[in-house]
């Protein structure tokens, strides 16, 4: 209890806040895996807005009308997120009440603790730039990245988001020259769409940022734009990891992470990211060599054709 210290909230109910949303993120995000499984995304879609929709409301009856304190924001929180919690559990009654199989279990635990070195090597490289810069650069300059990378982010982690959550059930089940057809397709849409957002964000970031953050904020404007740029790979980086699942060959997670991370950790040591374009490099680089590694197999096996990711007007169009 020492370890962690909230002014005006005991350490109890902080822990206990803590564990409570872990486990239901859990359960919830386990339920919600099987509704993308199975394309329902009902629930996923309304979750998107009614949470954070209904979080904010209270936050704001809270701040006109009630107690100001964090005790009362916490319980804001849980409240937001419990109805839809509650729904999935009735939805997911009869599973949850059926015998549990062991052989099943042993078979997922080892699935999941194999797939849980891939995500955390994923973790870390994806986020190398944050963990080097927060003990490398002043609070000043720290701030301002961070002000970009929420900015730059935002659009690119929506995309990729979109991506994950639809590639793996579209692409399973489907083989041959479908698959293929279908995979070439989702990577020229994304390349589109990854544009799209990238002029976007690189455009509007001079006029958001000083609005959204105030003035003293205008240095992330360039931190932002290169970021965005920076992250462009990132979209396409997730249809050739999702891909590759997918097609169950090798272990793309790892081999995509360590490939990324020796391409950033060669860039910090050569210009020790001194420079903010000198980060912008090392995790552009870091992206493109996750992301060739990533489209190697599929390449090799024939099931992507270089050519044919190149976007058409029909594309565009569509």
């Amino acid at each position: 209890a020492g370890l962690v210290h909230v002014p005006g909230v005991p350490a109890g109910l902080l822990l206990g806040f803590v564990a409570a949303s872990v486990a239901t993120s859990l359960v919830s995000r386990s339920m919600s895996t099987i509704e993308n499984m199975r394309r329902n995304f009902d629930l996923l879609n309304i979750e998107r807005v009614f949470t954070p929709a209904v979080f904010t409301l209270l936050v704001l009856v809270v701040a006109v009308a009630g107690p100001r304190e964090l005790k009362t924001v916490l319980l804001a929180f849980v409240v937001a997120a419990l109805p839809l919690f509650v729904i999935r559990l009735r939805r997911f009654a009869h599973v949850l009440r059926a015998p549990l199989k062991m052989e099943f279990a042993r078979g997922a635990l080892w699935l999941g603790a194999r797939f849980h070195v891939a995500a955390t090597l994923t973790m870390v490289a994806t986020q190398l730039d944050k963990l080097i810069v927060v003990t490398a650069w002043s609070p000043e300059r720290l701030g301002q990245y961070f002000v970009a990378t929420s900015v730059a982010g935002a659009g690119l982690a929506a995309v990729s988001q979109a991506l994950s959550l639809t590639l793996l059930p579209s692409l399973s089940g489907v083989e041959g020259l479908a698959r293929r057809d279908r995979l070439e397709r989702l990577l020229r849409y994304a390349v589109i769409a990854t544009a799209l957002f990238v002029m976007l964000i690189y455009v509007m970031a001079p006029f958001a940022i000083p609005i959204v953050y105030g003035p003293r904020f205008v240095p992330a404007v360039a931190y932002a734009q290169g970021l965005c740029l920076a992250l462009a790979p990132l979209p396409l980086r997730t249809i050739a990891l999702e891909a590759n699942r997918a097609l169950q060959r090798g272990r793309p997670g790892v081999e995509m992470a360590i490939a990324s991370l020796a391409a950033f950790l060669s860039v910090y040591a050569v210009t020790r990211l001194n420079e903010a374009t000198d980060l912008f490099l090392a995790v552009g680089l870091s992206h493109v060599a996750g992301l060739v590694v990533g489209l190697w197999r599929p390449i090799q096996a024939g099931e992507l054709r270089p050519a044919a990711m190149i976007p058409r007007p029909g594309d565009v169009v569509y």
